[in-house]
């Protein structure tokens, strides 16, 4: 995994930034219940750590429900 911030490198900065790619995003429509779920499909080429986001439509907006980093090999 890439190396954490250091507690100086977070106090330069207002905002952290993670070093994983974005592999796929996919918005969904909640149901009635606020249920949701999506088949999620990486490329094999695609290795390295990742973000995997799933964002619902909620009133009519794209809302991030989700965000798994995970380690690709």
């Amino acid at each position: 995994f890439p190396k954490p911030m250091t507690v100086e490198e977070l106090k330069a900065t207002s905002t952290y930034k993670s070093a994983a790619k974005n592999v796929q995003v996919v918005t969904l429509k909640a149901e009635a219940d606020g249920s949701f779920a999506a088949p999620v499909q990486l490329d094999a080429k695609q290795t390295g750590v990742c973000h995997v986001r799933i964002l619902v439509k909620v009133k009519g907006r794209d809302v991030q429900a989700t965000d798994v980093t995970i380690q690709v090999r």
